[in-house]
Order: structure tokens, then C-alpha cells, then sequence
């Protein structure tokens, strides 16, 4: 079977079993690329609608046969039948498919290399309107599956700035696509990069014709806003975190759960001095720029004896939030009696039910 390569990314360029064919910028190419890319035997009639749609019929065919001539001088084989054209069986491989490859290896400097040039730059035959048409098409379904991709892997991939480079990359792509840009959008929120995430917001808004009503532009502009007025105690201002990055991708993927519904548990262990406080301080950032409200407690020693100690820092913080007053009055006469700072008028009753204070907790 042939081994067939296409460059589709920058000026076509057709090879087969590894040998460059001698094709110039012209109708004959054309013709091989629509070839290549059908599957199925090609009536000379739609090839003549394709690309010679301005000649009579003995014309159109006259030229046909001069394209299929230069095809064959330059190499290609193909089997002519009644009326129709095809190609013999071959094995088609484009650059394309080759940054889908460097996509799934997390080999993003490849990747931005072949997408530095332009699908099919330039090539637009004179008078081949039904085949321009149909190359756009291409275009089209060819960068939103490699945009699908690449954002795929920005999600899998555990160091930040290549994920980075892979949204940015996507956004590259896909430049018509507002999901590639609301994407990159929340990279840069949270990598603080608010200028640049104004500008993505805004080309996204553009191209999605969203409304600045829109809930999911509304809810990123309020962060920029919110991470803005905070300033300083913002996470640009803590040393970067190096060397953490898979514990960081963790750390996130248990927060996308708990998103949805399911609480989830994240046990952090290290030798003193070895930068547990920080970790902790960069996932706390992280979940506030994603809108999240974050209680703390702490143990020490000398609390050790005390009932409900740590439950009863993490109950006077949760009072404090918005909502806490619709809890129900079982709920809030459980909470005030084991944090009895929380009323003017403390009882001294200490619950002794663990279960109950869950629920009044999850209440909260």
C-alpha cells in the first residue's frame, strides 16, 4: 500500500513513499487534494462543478484529462473507470494528524511549530469557487477536532505553563471558537495574567456575539474584578510553586469534584519546613479565584483535651458566611452550643453527637 504524505499547514506539499512530487500552486493539486481526502471513486462531472465550473462540458474534460496527465508524469497512480476517477489504495498521513501525535506525547513546542503557518497558505485556485468552498470546510472541521485536542490535553497535562501554551495554542487553531477562549480565560485568572484575561474575555464575547449579561462572561468579569480589589494579597504576590506541579493538578482535580456535589479529602504530609503551609496557601488562592469561600482551622497541642475544638473554629467561620441564616433551629442550637461565642446567650451544653453535628455543619 502507498505511503502518502500531505502538508496541509503552510503551501501543500504531496509525497509519496517519501518522495517529494514535483507539483506546483495550480488545478492539478487541487484535484489531488480533493483525491485524498474522498473516499469513494469521483465522477468526472462533480470534478468538472468542483473546479472547472465556468467551461462547457467538453472543456471541463479536456481539462481534466490535462490535470490527470500531470499527476501521473508527477508520479501519482490512479484508476480511471466509467466516468469516474480514484486513487489507488494508500495510507494518507498530514501534518495535521503529526500535532495530534505531538498532542497526545505533551510535545507542545512541535505542536506550535506546525501550526505557525497557515492551512493550505495561499492556495485558492482562480475560478474554483465549489472547491474553495469546500476547502474552508475542511478547514473548519480539521481545527475545531485539533482545537478539541489540544484542549484535552491542557486539561490532562499536570505543569502549568504547558497548559498554558496548549489553550493558547487551541485559541491559535480556533481562532472562531469562544469555548477556546473562555478556556483561556480561566488559565489566566489563574495565573493572575488579569490584562491578558480581559483581552481573551473580550475576543470570546466578540466571537461568541455573547451579551454582557452573559452568566458565564458576568461570572469571570466579577473575579477579575474581585482579584483586582484584593491586590497585593493576591497569588501573584506568593513565591511560585516549583516542583508541585502533579500535587497541584491533584489538588484541583479533587476541587472539580467537590464542585459538583461530592466532598472530597486531600491529606498533605511533609517534614517540617518543607512547604506544606505554602502548598496550602496556593490551593486556598486557587479555589477563592474560582469564586470559592475558604474556612481554616488549626490544631495545637494545648487544644488536644478540648471537645470539638477544630469543628468549633471551622462553625464560627461558617456562621460568618452568606446563607448561614437559613439553617434550620435544630441545626443552629447544635452549632451555638458547641461554639457558644456564636450567641449572646450561651448554653453550656457540649453535643456529644458526632452525626448531628455533621448534618448541622453541611446545613451551615
Amino acid at each position: 500500500m502507498l505511503e502518502i504524505d500531505l502538508k496541509l499547514l503552510g503551501e501543500p506539499v504531496v509525497s509519496i513513499d517519501g518522495v517529494q512530487l514535483p507539483l506546483t500552486l495550480g488545478k492539478p493539486l487541487a484535484l489531488l487534494v480533493y483525491l485524498l481526502h474522498a473516499d469513494r471513486a469521483v465522477d468526472r462531472d462533480s470534478l468538472r462543478v468542483l473546479l472547472w465550473p465556468g467551461a462547457d462540458r467538453s472543456r471541463a474534460r479536456a481539462s481534466i484529462r490535462q490535470a490527470l496527465w500531470q499527476l501521473r508524469k508527477a508520479g501519482v497512480p490512479f484508476r480511471e473507470g466509467e466516468g469516474h476517477v480514484e486513487l489507488v489504495p494508500f495510507r494518507l498521513t498530514t501534518d495535521v494528524d503529526q500535532s495530534h501525535a505531538h498532542a497526545a506525547a505533551g510535545r507542545v513546542a512541535e505542536a506550535e511549530a506546525l501550526w505557525s503557518k497557515p492551512f493550505l497558505d495561499g492556495f485558492r485556485p482562480h475560478g474554483a469557487r465549489a472547491w474553495n468552498h469546500w476547502r474552508d470546510e475542511l478547514r473548519t472541521r480539521l481545527e475545531r477536532k485539533t482545537a478539541g485536542i489540544f484542549l484535552e490535553t491542557a486539561d490532562r497535562d499536570q505543569n502549568f505553563g504547558r497548559r498554558l501554551r496548549w489553550v493558547q495554542l487551541a485559541r491559535h487553531v480556533c481562532g472562531s471558537s469562544p469555548r477556546a477562549h473562555l478556556n483561556l480565560v480561566d488559565l489566566l485568572i489563574s495565573a493572575t495574567r488579569l490584562s491578558d484575561a480581559e483581552e481573551a474575555l473580550d475576543d470570546a464575547q466578540e466571537i461568541g456575539g455573547f451579551q454582557d449579561a452573559d452568566p458565564e462572561l458576568a461570572e469571570r468579569r466579577a473575579r477579575i474584578v474581585d482579584l483586582r480589589r484584593k491586590g497585593p494579597t493576591s497569588l501573584s504576590a506568593h513565591l511560585p510553586i516549583v516542583g508541585r506541579e502533579a500535587q497541584l493538578w491533584t489538588a484541583s482535580s479533587l476541587w472539580k469534584e467537590a464542585i459538583t456535589g461530592l466532598g472530597q479529602t486531600l491529606v498533605v504530609l511533609g517534614p517540617k519546613e518543607s512547604g506544606k503551609t505554602q502548598f496550602l496557601r496556593e490551593i486556598q488562592d486557587r479555589a477563592e479565584v474560582q469564586g470559592a469561600k475558604v474556612v481554616a482551622a488549626s490544631c495545637t497541642p494545648q487544644e488536644k483535651e478540648l471537645p470539638w475544638g477544630l469543628t468549633a473554629q471551622l462553625a464560627h467561620q461558617l456562621y460568618n458566611l452568606p446563607g448561614a441564616a437559613g439553617i434550620s433551629p435544630t441545626s443552629q442550637s447544635l452549632l451555638l452550643a458547641l461554639a457558644p461565642g456564636l450567641s449572646s446567650s450561651p448554653s453550656l451544653v457540649i453535643p456529644r453527637l458526632g452525626a448531628a453535628i455533621a448534618e448541622a455543619l453541611v446545613d451551615l
